[in-house]
This record gives structure tokens, sequence and C-alpha cells, in this order.
């Protein structure tokens, strides 16, 4: 009995806390420099500050992405607007040359919740800082800059509501109940 009451939380507890992971994929605008300072992804919006945004198709299947200075550097700072909230975000730099500096700063909404220096190419982990809406690379460097990829996250959104559980608690104390009858009448 108390193992299948176990079992019963325990799978309710997994459908609760369900979360999808999603990935930005830059190659959605294309190839190359894109002659925008704005390009429109399926769940995020990137806005450069320099002359152009560049897009390369390498590293993880979804591209890389840039804010173009006007030396044709990945020097310009730029954010990205996430469609949705999001958590658990990380992402990776790439393309380090000595002397670049880039601060990066998440904002839930006008709150800013936290901010990195990074100043080589590495992962970078934001996930201790919770929900996140929008991003903000402010590249202060007098180095080439960085490229960008590898955005991986979970959609803040996504889990399942405490009345949607109520239902499955409720199958499983009831389905609980139902064979434990069953046994104490066959005995």
């Amino acid at each position: 009995m108390k193992t299948l009451i176990s079992a019963a939380l325990a799978a309710s507890a997994l459908l609760c806390s369900a979360a999808s992971a999603a990935t930005l994929n830059f190659l959605e605008a294309g190839d190359g420099f894109q002659r925008t300072n704005t390009i429109t992804l399926s769940n995020a919006t990137i806005t450069g500050f320099g002359e152009e945004l560049f897009i390369g198709n390498f590293l993880d299947g979804n591209g890389i992405v840039c804010s173009v200075a006007l030396n044709v550097t990945c020097a310009a700072d730029f954010e990205i607007t996430f469609d949705a909230a999001v958590n658990q975000l990380s992402f990776q730099t790439l393309n380090f040359t000595p002397d670049v500096v880039v601060e990066v700063t998440a904002f839930n909404g006008f709150t800013a919740v936290g901010s990195i220096v990074v100043s080589s190419a590495t992962l970078v982990d934001l996930s201790a800082l919770g929900t996140i809406t929008r991003l903000v690379f402010d590249d202060s460097s007098a180095g080439a800059g960085f490229y960008y990829g590898g955005f991986s996250f979970e959609l803040a959104g996504d889990a399942v509501p405490l009345p949607a559980a109520a239902p499955l608690f409720a199958a499983a104390f009831g389905g609980a109940a139902f064979l434990r009858r069953r046994r104490q009448a066959r005995a």
C-alpha cells in the first residue's frame, strides 16, 4: 500500500514539474550578415546596437549571433528579448581574442536579476538567476568581441499548475483506496 501511494505521489510530482527544454535557433533568420539590427526568431527578438547583426552557421546546428560594430568586429552591444519568461538559461561565448570584456545583464521584466562579466570563451550558466525575460550584452572591450550560441533554457510557464495536478492526486489516492478495499474483501 505504501509503495503504491509513493509511486502515485512520485508520478504526480513529475507531471507537476514538467518543463520543456528550448533553444534559440539563429539560423531561422538565415546565415550571414543580416543587413538589419533586429531579427525575430520563433521564441525571441534580437536587437543589435551596432551596424548590423551577423548569424553564423556553426556550433550546435542552431548557429551563432553577434552584433557587428563599425570596424566589422563582433564588439557591438545587443539584447535578446524572450517571447516568454525562461529559466535554467545557459549559452556559450566563442572566438575569444585578447582584451574582450562583455557584461551580460539578465532582467525579469524591468528588474535586473543579476549580471556576469565574461572575458574568455566559456559556457555561461545563468540558471541561478531564476526567471529571465531579457539579456543585455554590453561589450566595452577593445578586442574583436564574441560570437554567442548554444542558448538553452526552459520555458518558465510550462509547469503544470496545482489545480490541474489536484485530479492526479485524487485519482492516485482513490485508486489506492480501491485496491485496499479489494484486498480487505478478499481476506
